[in-house]
C-alpha cells in the first residue's frame, strides 16, 4: 500500500518519538524510508550550515539506525527550503507513496516546529499524508515523554460524504482490511448546515439512501477480511460530529479524503479534514483527490 515513504524529521524529541514508532507502521506495507530534514531559507546561510551540519548529520544517522533496526531500507537527506514545498517535491518527483509527519493537537499557543510544518504541508499536499498524533506525557519519575499512536491494531474511523475523493480514500481502507485492520466505523454526517431549514422534510429519504450506501460499503469491507465493521449515520455538523465519534469509538486512526492544494479547494471542502487533522485526538491519514487523465 505504502511501500516507499518520506518521513519529515528534525532535531526535536518529537521527531525521535515519531521515528521510534515507525515499527508499528509496517502493517501499512512500508519497506523503504527517506528521512528528510528541511532547513528553512533563513537557516541556510553558510555559517549556520557549517556550525550545525555535523550535529544534523549525526542526528539523522542515529534515526537511520533506529529504522534499519526495524527492518527498513533507509536513506536520509538534508535539504534547503520550505518543508511543505520540498517534501511534496521529493514525494512527487521520486514517486514516494506517502509522507509521514508528526504533530500535536493545535492550540492557541502554537506548537513545535515539527507540528507547524506538518499543518502547512496539509494545505498543499500532493501525496497521501499520514499525520501521526503526538501528546506529551509525564512519567512517574517526573520526566516527560511523547506518546504516539498509529497502526492497524486500534479502531479506525472512516468519515465519508460519498464524494469521489471519499471513494478514493475508501480504496485505501479496503487495503487496510486486507492487511489485517480489525475494527472499523463507517460514519456519515447529515450536514445540518446544508439541510436545515429548506431540506429538513427530505431528511428521512436522505437517511434511507445513505444508510443503504453505508451498508454496501460495509459488505465490501467484509469481503476483504474478518474486520468488525459498524456504521453510523448522524445529523449535525461534521466538524463537531466527527471528533465526537473519535472519542466515542476510541479511534486511533481516521482515514478520510482531502481536496488539498490551495485556498479554493480548501474552501470548497469546508475545512472538515483540516479541522480534524489539527484538533482531533487521533492520527489522520489524508488522501488527496486524484485527478483522472
Amino acid at each position: 500500500m505504502f511501500k516507499r515513504v518520506v518521513i519529515a524529521t528534525d532535531l526535536s524529541p518529537q521527531a525521535d518519538a515519531l521515528v521510534n514508532c515507525m515499527g508499528n507502521m509496517r502493517e501499512f506495507g512500508m519497506e523503504e524510508c527517506l528521512l528528510v530534514q528541511c532547513l528553512h531559507t533563513m537557516e541556510s546561510y553558510v555559517d549556520v550550515i557549517l556550525s550545525m551540519k555535523t550535529h544534523l548529520l549525526k542526528n539523522l544517522k542515529a534515526q537511520e539506525n533506529v529504522l534499519k533496526g526495524m527492518g527498513y531500507r533507509v536513506e536520509s537527506r538534508l535539504v534547503v527550503g520550505s518543508p511543505r514545498v520540498e517534501l511534496n517535491k521529493i514525494a512527487e518527483k521520486e514517486e514516494y507513496d506517502l509522507i509521514v509527519v508528526g504533530a500535536e493537537k493545535q492550540s492557541l499557543t502554537g506548537g513545535s516546529p515539527l507540528s507547524t510544518n506538518a499543518y502547512e504541508l496539509l494545505h498543499h499536499m500532493a501525496k497521501p499524508v499520514l499525520l501521526v498524533r503526538m501528546a506529551e506525557e509525564e512519567r512517574e519519575e517526573g520526566s516527560k515523554t511523547w506518546s504516539i499512536g498509529c497502526g492497524l491494531e486500534g479502531p479506525i474511523l472512516f468519515p465519508t460524504d460519498f464524494s469521489v475523493n471519499a471513494g478514493q480514500a475508501f480504496q485505501y481502507l479496503q487495503e487496510m482490511v486486507r492487511r489485517g485492520a480489525k475494527k472499523i466505523t463507517l460514519l456519515h454526517v447529515q450536514d445540518e448546515g446544508r439541510i436545515y431549514p429548506y431540506l429538513v422534510e427530505q431528511l428521512v429519504d436522505f437517511n434511507e439512501t445513505d444508510r443503504q450506501r453505508l451498508e454496501e460499503m460495509k459488505e465490501t469491507l467484509l469481503s476483504h477480511g474478518d474486520a468488525e465493521v459498524e456504521t453510523m449515520l448522524v445529523y449535525g455538523y461534521p466538524n463537531g460530529e466527527i471528533p465526537k465519534a473519535i472519542q466515542e469509538k476510541g479511534a486511533g486512526l481516521v482515514v478520510m479524503g482531502s481536496q488539498g492544494r490551495g485556498v479554493l479547494s480548501e474552501f470548497l471542502l469546508g475545512s472538515v479534514s483540516q479541522n480534524i487533522a489539527r484538533h482531533g485526538n487521533a492520527s489522520v491519514l489524508l488522501i488527496p483527490v486524484h485527478q483522472e487523465g
